[in-house]
């Protein structure tokens, strides 16, 4: 077991590494604006989602919450929603950095069952 698989040292927030390199198909079904502290310690408000069949929420950063509301329209419709999340690297600063990329699925408006929480057949394997 690794220490990093115990309750202390879990996150209830989906992180790159959650994704185990594959593109996900998940739909929404919930969304709820969260507190959370930033790296430099100021309060500010998020966008949380959660899916079905998965354990964690997503926080929404900036870009990503200006992709889903160009995509879907009012956040009250977002519920139901298919998106593809998928694994990437992007340049910040100097640094690369892992991060999420969210798109909204194919036929996004049209929910279905046996696609909740599977890989992306279209997506799966492609690079960012």
């Amino acid at each position: 077991m690794r220490v990093t698989d115990l309750p202390t040292y879990q996150s209830p927030w989906l992180t790159v590494a959650d994704l185990q390199g594959r593109a996900r198909r998940l739909a929404i079904t919930e969304w709820t604006l969260q507190e959370v502290r930033t790296r430099e310690g100021e309060m500010v408000k998020k966008v949380a989602l959660s899916f079905h069949g998965a354990k964690k929420r997503m926080l929404l950063n900036t870009t990503q919450a200006k992709v889903l509301d160009a995509a879907f329209g009012e956040i009250e419709q977002w519920i139901g929603k298919q998106i593809i999340l998928q694994p990437a690297t992007t340049a910040q600063g100097q640094q690369t950095i892992q991060v999420v990329i969210l798109s909204p699925a194919p036929g996004a408006g049209e929910p279905k069952e046996d696609a909740h929480a599977e890989p992306s057949k279209d997506d799966a394997g492609k690079g960012a």
